[in-house]
């Protein structure tokens, strides 16, 4: 979110999640054509390389590096990128600029601190964003695993077609997202998608094993609305945290993800003895990280925070 203006947030945020789709899609043909499993890894595994390579050419936030005092550095991107972009002649007028923004940020914010992932709790201002959006990301992933997966995997004999339809609801998710996103907001959206997602697992409990249709229809719901509110939590995480501590953010976020991914064997295998226990448990939890998100601030149309002294003041 750090290189896109305010106006295509929103887009960008939600075209980077096609990537995951796609790539499901991409997961399915290669599992039709290569049925050995270590042929299959390793064709996986080979894209990893290439992204690796290619992720050393990819410049560093501008934003970022002011804020940590790398002007030279930050100037150096920022050049470049207005050279890609066919804009040389602003390229060539960005040192005052620089100048001006590096004595105004050495005047309001005085020697430049140094964040770590313990003061995403200890500081007021970023405690409630860092424990409920936490809470979002163990909950999508915890529900999208041991939840909607195990449920489709059960109701439908035909693999790979059930992996193209588990993977194709992603598409129209993503574009309802988008809309809902542009027009209501970064909160109402994810409290939306979790609300389904809830009401989903809900009426799952409803609905006999038997009817394996209607079971399936209601999970790639679910699978969909989930979709949608991950896209929207890592779009949201981006814009709720300051730059100076942003990534730290993300970082513990996306650990809580995969605390909720350890979570969803357990549960799968309470279900053996308590079989309402599971779907109970993804609807309800579903609900309560739906229902703390109203906890936070709106960020559609509005800049990024850049330092800890900034959202504190809004804060207060």
């Amino acid at each position: 979110v750090e290189w896109i203006a305010m106006k295509d947030r929103t887009l960008y945020g939600m075209l980077s999640g096609v990537a995951y789709t796609t790539g499901q899609l991409v997961l399915v043909a290669l599992a039709y054509y290569i049925r050995d499993w270590r042929h299959l890894q390793h064709s996986i595994s080979a894209a990893f390389y290439v992204f690796f390579l290619c992720s050393w050419c990819t410049p560093e936030s501008a934003r970022w590096l002011v804020m940590r005092g790398h002007y030279e550095r930050a100037l150096h991107g920022l050049k470049r990128v207005a050279v890609i972009n066919g804009r040389k002649r602003e390229a060539a007028q960005l040192t005052s600029p620089l100048q001006y923004l590096r004595k105004e940020l050495e005047e309001d914010t005085g020697p430049r601190r140094f964040y770590t992932m313990f003061n995403l709790l200890t500081i007021p201002a970023l405690r409630r964003r860092t424990l409920v959006m936490s809470l979002v990301w163990c909950d999508d992933v915890f529900c999208w695993y041991a939840g909607f997966v195990v449920i489709v995997t059960r109701t439908c004999a035909h693999t790979f077609l059930l992996q193209v339809i588990y993977g194709a609801i992603d598409y129209p998710a993503k574009v309802v997202g988008l809309v809902v996103l542009s027009l209501l907001g970064r909160r109402a959206t994810q409290a939306g998608s979790l609300a389904v997602a809830s009401i989903a697992s809900f009426c799952l409990l409803a609905i006999p094993a038997e009817s394996g249709t209607a079971r399936t229809c209601l999970a790639v719901l679910g699978k969909g609305a989930l979709s949608c509110s991950f896209n929207c939590a890592y779009l949201y995480t981006g814009e709720i945290f300051p730059t100076v501590i942003r990534q730290s953010g993300l970082g513990l976020c996306s650990t809580m993800a995969r605390v909720g991914g350890m979570l969803a064997p357990l549960v799968i295998m309470a279900g053996e003895s308590l079989p309402a226990l599971p779907l109970s448990m993804y609807g309800s939890a579903s609900l309560v990280a739906g229902s703390l998100v109203y906890f936070l601030p709106e960020t559609l149309n509005r800049p990024l925070p850049e330092t800890i002294e900034e959202l504190s003041a809004a804060h207060a």
